[in-house]
């Protein structure tokens, strides 16, 4: 059904027309934006493991003037996301400003324009768009970069192809991939993936609830498991088998006594495990409102040294603290520490230190090009480290096969050949075909698109 729609793609019927007739099998083709839905609506469902219904105006027959038609405001009504086919056509178009104008009308009333932080109007470019255009004055769009589906072929811009066996086609899923993973997003919400970290928020009385829901959301974003679970009965056997494993426990304390939340607290105590921690936190301006509530106060700041009256702000970062890996007891000697060389290009300077930053937390000396370029520390770098990782982001081709050269070389360059290097390219955004397609018999290939995520780098490191 039309309201049912998660997905709304507004478009200019003449930018679904197949942009090649060249032959008679090409005008059989179906348009372009047709393509599109299929290869979109497949992906997603991949992407879900589920149909996620996306609407388009199939009719052919609208025109410029025509206005909104009750099924297309229906449409755009109840849909997530608005997802625009820019082109010339497209801005010359008073029905697709229209479709636009209103669903930012709808969207207004229901929940607004944003999903967390990404805009629920998306723009795919299949063709770029110059001048003045209600597109660029839109206060949300004007400097949107979108999604290009087209790349420049002596000087003028040429549509990606849909079909997989063109020469435009792999660029073309490669940014129905892009398009699709950002898409689910919105409408799921960002993947969260779990850290392995438990921490146990007790309860609390319901004067300071809000405040315990607030660090237990953070919490949540950080993918850590909260305990107790809701609804689960607070017994002596299941509070003391929630605290056997969690890394720390918080307690709020509140203005009314709460035998649960005392309990949860004593039990805590008797944890004395060195990867545990017990903090307890009373709110600013929160005062007993009985007896039983300051007599249990006043035990726990008299002797608990975890007791602190701070703003939430200061508490969210103590808990922060209390969860990050506890630094070894002993450091490795220094002919035992391991050194890796990260090359990288000054464009890549702040994505290559994210990836530097974990090697050093997990005990790698890490050396790094000098600004200056200098080939004698670049030849140093490659004759003292245990491992080199090429960070291939923003550089082309050519300079990745000048730093894979130098690999080679390195025993010719007063390497001792009792100590083997190992090597490895980190294939970093942006995601680009020569990129994906990179194969290598000497180096390992490293995947890095996106977001960080340390565990493809532990084969590299576990061979050093």
């Amino acid at each position: 059904m039309v309201g049912d729609a998660e997905i709304f793609i507004s478009y200019a019927h003449a930018d679904n027309e197949h942009p090649r007739y060249e032959s008679r099998e090409w005008e059989q083709m179906r348009g372009w934006v047709e393509c599109f839905y299929e290869a979109l609506t497949r992906r997603l469902k991949q992407l879900r493991g589920r149909e996620t219904h996306v609407w388009r105006d199939q009719s052919g027959e609208i025109k410029g003037s025509s206005a909104l038609t009750d099924t297309i405001k229906d449409a755009l009504q109840h849909c997530q996301v608005l997802l625009t086919i820019t082109s010339p056509a497209y801005v010359a178009s008073k029905w697709c400003e229209d479709e636009l104008k209103f669903f930012r009308e709808a969207a207004a009333l229901n929940g607004g324009l944003r999903a967390g932080n990404m805009l629920r109007i998306v723009k795919v470019n299949k063709l770029p768009v110059s001048g003045a255009t209600f597109l660029s004055r839109d206060p949300d769009l004007h400097d949107v970069m979108g999604y290009d589906l087209f790349r420049r072929i002596g000087g003028n811009p040429l549509e990606f192809d849909p079909p997989h066996g063109s020469e435009l086609g792999q660029p073309f899923l490669l940014a129905i991939n892009a398009l699709a993973a950002d898409i689910v997003e919105i409408l799921d919400g960002p993947k969260i993936a779990e850290s392995g970290i438990s921490v146990y928020v007790a309860e609390t009385s319901a004067d300071v609830e809000d405040l315990r829901g607030k660090i237990r959301s953070e919490l949540a974003q950080f993918g850590h498991t909260l305990l107790p679970a809701p609804g689960q009965p607070s017994s002596l056997a299941q509070v003391r088998s929630d605290l056997t494993n969690v890394q720390l426990s918080l307690h709020v304390l509140g203005s009314t006594y709460d035998a649960a939340a005392e309990m949860q607290y004593d039990l805590a105590g008797e944890a004395s495990r060195p990867d545990f921690t017990r903090l307890t936190w009373l709110p600013p301006g929160v005062a007993a409102a009985d007896e039983r509530q300051a007599a249990f106060i006043e035990r726990v700041r008299s002797s608990d040294a975890q007791f602190v009256t701070v703003p939430l702000e200061d508490v969210k970062t103590m808990v922060k603290d209390a969860l990050k890996p506890k630094a070894a007891e002993r450091k490795p000697a220094r002919d035992e520490v391991r050194i890796v060389y990260l090359i990288f290009e000054p464009p890549d300077e702040v994505q290559a230190d994210t990836v530097s930053d974990w090697l050093f937390e997990q005990g790698f000396e890490v050396l790094k090009p000098t600004r200056s370029g200098s080939l004698k520390t670049h030849k140093i770098n490659l004759r003292d480290s245990h491992g080199v990782l090429i960070f291939y982001g923003q550089p082309d081709d050519e300079w990745l096969n000048v730093k894979l050269a130098d690999l080679r070389k390195t025993f010719g360059q007063g390497r001792d050949k009792s100590r083997p290097l190992k090597g490895a390219v980190y294939l970093a955004d942006p995601e680009e075909p020569q990129k994906v397609k990179f194969r290598s018999q000497i180096v390992d290939v490293i995947p890095g698109f996106g977001r960080f995520r340390p565990e493809i780098l532990k084969p590299f490191i576990s061979s050093l």
